[in-house]
């Protein structure tokens, strides 16, 4: 079975789908590519001309070929989980990779600021301490590195608790040398629409406080001041934002 992306799947002869007696050994992915191809469709659909972007998250399947064949043109790149994933889509072929996680071990910055010469590479952060380690990485590796400064918005899980706390963080990353501020992140994982105190929930603005701050020496002449107008960029029935 060869698919509209490039890959062979010998899947057919070892899984009859009419009789669910697979003869894979356990653990293995198994894809429906007719379902997968319609899903890969809709969301491209769902999009076109509405201006906004997607971001396919790969934790789910964490195969470099599906991921791949998710970059339509209403995919602005990729999210992953772990540094690990990131590395695994960047080599086969990825150019844009936000992790959508808070990274302090040492170890793993450098490989994000090593990774940076081969893609465009965003990371989440919420503390002054992770914004100062990912820089100093960033700075002996040569590279730059995206920063979105990731903001509670109830989940209670991660992220700075609101809008001055996002102001001074963001302010930091744009004055650190080595990091590029993308703009904001918001999860809201579990709450759903449903949720009866959702309305109490805070929300992430469009516009940051006003204040604007200088841009550090070692940023290009223009670089915008903290103080703008992000657009928000969000997955389909996902509560996750970004503002970029």
């Amino acid at each position: 079975m060869t698919t509209s992306f490039g890959k062979t799947l010998r899947l057919a002869s070892l899984f009859d789908p009419d009789t669910g007696a697979p003869e894979l050994p356990s653990p293995a992915l198994i894809v429906d590519l007719g379902r997968f191809e319609a899903n890969v469709a809709a969301a491209e659909d769902w999009f076109r001309g509405t201006g906004k972007k997607i971001r396919p998250h790969v934790k789910t399947h964490r195969t470099p070929a599906l991921a791949l064949r998710q970059l339509t043109s209403a995919a602005a790149g990729l999210t992953c989980a772990t540094v690990g994933e990131a590395e695994a889509m960047v080599q086969a072929g990825a150019s844009d990779i936000l992790i959508a996680n808070e990274i302090v071990d040492s170890g793993k910055l450098g490989r994000i600021a090593a990774l940076a010469h081969r893609a465009q590479v965003c990371v989440a952060a919420d503390s002054p301490d992770a914004v100062t380690a990912l820089a100093e990485a960033a700075c002996a590796a040569h590279s730059t590195v995206a920063v979105l400064v990731d903001v509670d918005v109830g989940l209670g899980r991660c992220g700075v608790a609101g809008p001055a706390a996002a102001t001074a963080l963001g302010a930091m990353v744009q004055r650190s040398a080595g990091l590029r501020l993308a703009g904001l992140m918001g999860y809201e994982g579990r709450r759903r629409l449903s949720d009866p105190d959702r309305a109490g929930l805070p929300r992430l603005s469009g516009r940051s406080t006003g204040r604007a701050c200088p841009p550090a020496p070692s940023q290009p002449p223009g670089h915008p001041p903290c103080a703008k107008r992000w657009p928000i960029r969000s997955s389909p029935r996902s509560r996750r934002a970004h503002m970029r």
